[in-house]
């Protein structure tokens, strides 16, 4: 399998052909399937606050366990739902994949790793802004 990089020489730009190693089907159905599920999420949490208007996750008091309803919510609560939605996107790409090398300086792997669980974090304090704002 022949892939095309852009690769920036001094003053020109110059295409070249680098040979690939073929990637696997387990390969292909993991990449497919991760940043699928990134691009839905996120791009509902934009819908979100474009539209000013989505659904959140909410669990009844007395409901079972697991189970959860999708509640309307509109304005500055689906503005704060899709922040959530846009925190739970930037983890899970940054939770895919390999952790960065060794041999990457530290302050890109505790920017990383601030950034990751920070967006979790953030996700997480939205959602539950919107749910005090609900009752």
């Amino acid at each position: 399998m022949v892939r095309r990089l852009l690769t920036k020489s001094f003053n020109a730009i110059s295409w070249r052909l680098v040979q690939a190693r073929p990637w696997t089907p387990g390969q292909i159905i993991r990449f497919v399937l991760g940043n699928s599920a990134l691009i839905i999420v996120g791009g509902y949490g934009l819908k979100c606050i474009v539209f000013m208007r989505g659904k959140i996750p909410v669990r009844e008091a007395y409901s079972p366990q697991y189970s959860f309803y999708l509640a309307d919510v509109e304005g500055t609560m689906a503005v704060l739902t899709g922040l959530g939605y846009i925190g739970l996107a930037v983890f899970s790409g940054l939770s895919w994949g390999p952790p960065p090398n060794e041999d990457r300086s530290s302050a890109w792997r505790v920017g990383r790793a601030v950034l990751r669980w920070g967006s979790l974090i953030g996700g997480f304090i939205a959602w539950q802004v919107v749910y005090s704002m609900r009752s």
